[in-house]
């Protein structure tokens, strides 16, 4: 009964869009990308948090008001739009071979014909990359009225709050997306290891027949 339980439950994970996979990937690919993941935002968010812990040494100021007062004016919209070149980039690399054996020799072109048996296409690629359309055409737009009515280019008055609450959201969006491709992209990388010897001996007989 659990077993079959678990396995409707599985398979309903399975078909949430960006997210179902997670539940095939191995623990090692989920630490190593927690431990990426927070160690690019430790370092990408110093200039907020480390001015604001400096400045609640210095001052009487409640430490949310100083942090507060840092990513009010939508910079965190910057930051979710600059986590989509890694995110990008990651999702449209080819996995599964090593450049040693994928870079065939180019005075025989009949060679780059063989099917590369080892390439694999990164899961929900086509989801990541609407995904980051949409979230970079959202924080430019937000951003854009954010400033502009700022400088008064705008008649429009944004609560503090609204704007804190979509830029808060937004980011946290964009980082499980990208917790989510550092899995992915872990798991993949790992994929030419696992290989068995039969694709091994096939490919190694190609070359020789060639």
């Amino acid at each position: 009964m659990i077993r079959t339980m678990w396995q409707f439950v599985r398979a309903l994970l399975l078909r949430v869009p960006v997210y179902g996979q997670l539940i095939n990937s191995s623990k090692d690919s989920f630490w190593a990308a927690i431990k990426e993941l927070a160690i690019a935002t430790i370092f990408s968010l110093s200039p907020i948090w480390f001015c604001t812990v400096v400045l609640y040494i210095i001052s009487d100021l409640p430490f949310c008001e100083i942090l507060k007062s840092f990513i009010i004016q939508g910079e965190l919209y910057l930051y979710s739009a600059a986590l989509l070149g890694p995110l990008v980039y990651a999702t449209t690399k080819t996995y599964g071979g090593r450049d040693d054996e994928d870079n065939l020799d180019e005075s025989a072109p009949e060679k780059q014909n063989f099917p590369r048996i080892w390439s694999i296409r990164f899961p929900y690629e086509t989801s990541f990359s609407v995904i980051s359309i949409l979230v970079c055409c959202a924080a430019t737009l937000l951003f854009g009225i954010l400033r502009a009515s700022t400088y008064g280019l705008l008649a429009l008055e944004l609560d503090a709050g609204t704007t804190l609450g979509v830029s808060a959201i937004l980011y946290g969006f964009t980082l499980s997306c990208m917790f989510c491709v550092l899995v992915y992209r872990l798991n993949l990388e790992s994929v030419p290891e696992r290989f068995g010897d039969d694709e091994r001996r096939l490919l190694s007989q190609w070359r020789d027949l060639n």
